[in-house]
């Protein structure tokens, strides 16, 4: 598996490409079983982070609003995930990436409470994005698992 990332010259989006190109379809449920196992770790980790927060800090909006996003964020990239093993269609995967260029602009922003990042603040962004992209790239792969399995079900 090659995974490219691409910036669009037009939009500045970033493009998470994955080019899977196994062979054999049993190689490919096995790999999108894995990276489906630890998308949903994700998804509950995000999904625990949110209600850790809401509980935590009753007072403080900004935690509130963070944990409320996190919850969120964890459920849907479930929902995806679920939704590209049962109905695959296109669509989720663009929902995908963009929930989670959402989620990593708002990790970025709210890190940046006295104007400047710190050295475990910067760890941070990158390990946020990487489970993201792990995420993004487990429903991608699922998607292409789908759609070799059975050409020309996904709309």
């Amino acid at each position: 598996m090659k995974i490219f990332i691409i910036v669009s010259q037009y939009t500045g989006i970033v493009d998470f490409t994955a080019e899977l190109d196994l062979g054999c379809p049993a190689q490919m449920k096995a790999l999108a079983t894995v990276l489906s196992i630890f998308s949903l770790m994700v998804s509950g980790l995000f999904c625990w982070l949110g209600f850790s927060c809401l509980k935590g800090a009753p007072d403080d909006f900004l935690v509130l609003f963070m944990g409320t996003i996190a919850l969120l964020y964890g459920i849907s990239s479930a929902a995806f995930l679920v939704g590209a093993w049962f109905s695959p269609k296109s669509k989720l995967l663009l929902l995908s990436k963009w929930s989670a260029a959402f989620i990593l602009v708002l990790w970025s922003v709210g890190l940046l409470d006295s104007g400047m990042v710190s050295g475990l603040e910067l760890v941070s962004i990158f390990y946020v994005a990487f489970v993201l992209m792990l995420n993004v790239v487990s429903v991608r792969c699922v998607l292409h698992m789908r759609s070799t399995a059975q050409p020309g079900s996904i709309e």
